[in-house]
């Protein structure tokens, strides 16, 4: 299923740290367990998720290239994860 923008909204509460501080653009429809961020530095992220099974797609913004999928199980809580180059945008998806 694909990622429906127009159900998307401002979440930036979701951010619970970053790399370098600063503020991150995080669209999101938490109840149907979709964000999408962009961020501007590499380095670690902490995220408030709920529980749950989720897809994560990386795309590389500069070289317009996208990671291989990863899926990862999450217990509720804090989420961390790496983006491994600067201007990234992170899609996530949570399983039903």
């Amino acid at each position: 299923e694909s990622i429906r923008p127009w159900d998307l909204a401002l979440h930036n509460d979701i951010l619970s740290g970053g790399a370098g501080g600063g503020s991150v653009p995080i669209l999101a429809d938490p109840e149907r367990g979709t964000y999408a961020l962009y961020l501007e530095k590499a380095g670690e992220y902490t995220l408030r998720l709920p529980k749950g099974n989720y897809a994560l797609r990386w795309l590389d913004t500069v070289n317009c290239t996208e990671k291989p999928p990863e899926r990862k199980s999450h217990a509720g809580g804090y989420f961390r994860t790496e983006a491994t180059f600067a201007e990234a945008v992170l899609f996530l998806r949570r399983g039903r």
